[in-house]
């Protein structure tokens, strides 16, 4: 054989065999078929306040947070008790009552149109009392679902538990929240256009009127009817405007400072679909007086002083 021959047979030898060798490496570095893939085994239990993510216990529940949610409970309880006071905004209501049964009340208004308008202010207030009482039942409501969320994560922190996943423990977390906060929200709202809408906002101008009447009564010899409503409506109408006025932006900074702080101090709790829907609740109800988002903590310093409020990460 020649040596071109020979040379060119040791080539297709050695090209087999490399081959051969390269294809069985192959063929053992894969899985057999038949082989398991092994998952991350996630803990039975885990320490007090711990939930599972990633396979793992993280810590989740603190005693921070669990006062976090008692602290906005007591807040809750404090502005109910500032409703207290609102029952001065009926008195105005209760007078407008009993002028417009007067026959020389219904003479004035037919010479003076002008006080045509203590219809529609009394129906709003009217309407804006009712709304207030039902805040109160609203507040207490939330307070009592808020305390019901302390005692759970307080069972959570002081006792071990079984193993739940982080991300069932946010759900449960984020539902519980928006009991509390989306009735509120609702409440709020219809205060705002009630006791605190346009009409309401009349309540000074009206008692204005009201007061005027009573003098043209009096010099036209009304009766002692008008004369004991009369008597009443200077006090009345007084009272009822500075609540009012005083009142306007402490809902609406209870909410923002109550929905903000829970969602501040419950962080890791939320997941972020859950913060983004309480930041858009604390965007509507600031549109209700048109404040900026997040304004409502700083006048809620000033309402915190009667009152409490906050949601987010």
């Amino acid at each position: 054989m020649q040596r071109s021959q020979i040379f060119a047979a040791l080539a297709v030898a050695a090209s087999t065999s490399l081959a051969g060798v390269s294809c069985k490496s192959k063929s053992e570095t894969k899985p057999s078929a038949g082989s398991a893939v092994v998952a991350v085994k996630a803990p039975v239990s885990c320490p007090p306040g711990n939930a599972v993510e990633n396979g793992a216990c993280v810590a989740a529940v603190t005693a921070e947070k669990v006062e976090a949610v008692a602290q906005q409970a007591t807040r809750l309880d404090e502005f109910a008790k500032l409703l207290d006071s609102a029952e001065v905004v009926s008195a105005p209501v209760e007078l407008l009552g009993g002028f417009r049964q007067l026959d020389v009340w219904k003479n004035m208004i037919k010479l003076n149109t002008k006080l045509q308008v203590v219809d529609e202010v009394a129906a709003a207030l009217d309407t804006g009392v009712k709304e207030l009482r039902a805040l109160k039942v609203t507040l207490a409501d939330s307070s009592a679902k808020l305390g019901n969320l302390r005692g759970e994560l307080d069972g959570l922190l002081k006792s071990p538990a079984v193993a739940q996943p982080l991300a069932a423990l946010q759900s449960n977390v984020a539902a519980k929240l928006h009991g509390v906060l989306d009735p509120l929200e609702a409440q709020i709202t219809k205060v705002a256009q009630s006791a605190l809408g346009p009409a309401a906002q009349k309540l000074s101008d009206v008692g204005d009127l009201v007061l005027g009447a009573c003098a043209m009564g009096k010099v036209s010899g009304g009766g002692d009817s008008l004369k004991q409503l009369c008597d009443q409506a200077k006090t009345a109408f007084g009272s009822a405007t500075t609540f009012l006025a005083d009142f306007k932006t402490k809902p609406l900074a209870l909410f923002n400072d109550l929905s903000g702080s829970l969602e501040s101090k419950l962080s890791n709790l939320l997941d972020i679909q859950s913060q983004k829907l309480l930041q858009e609740a604390q965007t509507r109800v600031n549109g209700l007086l048109n404040l900026p988002v997040g304004g409502g903590s700083a006048s809620g310093s000033a309402a915190g002083s009667s009152a409490g409020a906050g949601t987010a990460r």
